[in-house]
């Protein structure tokens, strides 16, 4: 399931072509943007890195995320009751 460390995974990550969401890592410390800016944090929970955040406008679609497949150029966020979303490094 995870290859490496979260901490090697600090950067900027993209979703689709033109980045319709773009994640940015640093350490624990995960931000979302796109439609709307969600901030919060990544924990280890089950076996499994889990990002939970929090967005400026109340939004909850991507509250609570699990992350999958992690590699040095991509990782899959599969969002509770929202389907997921495939990342890309964008540096």
């Amino acid at each position: 399931m995870l290859s490496g460390t979260w901490g090697s995974r600090s950067g900027t990550w993209s979703s689709g072509p033109g980045g319709v969401f773009v994640l940015r890592v640093e350490g624990s410390k995960v931000e979302l943007m796109g439609d709307r800016h969600c901030r919060g944090n990544v924990a280890r929970e089950d076996g499994l890195h889990v990002i939970r955040l929090t967005c400026d406008d109340g939004n909850t679609d991507r509250s609570v995320g699990r992350v999958y497949g992690l590699s040095s150029d991509g990782m899959t966020v599969e969002w509770e009751g929202l389907g997921a979303d495939s990342f890309e490094r964008a540096e």
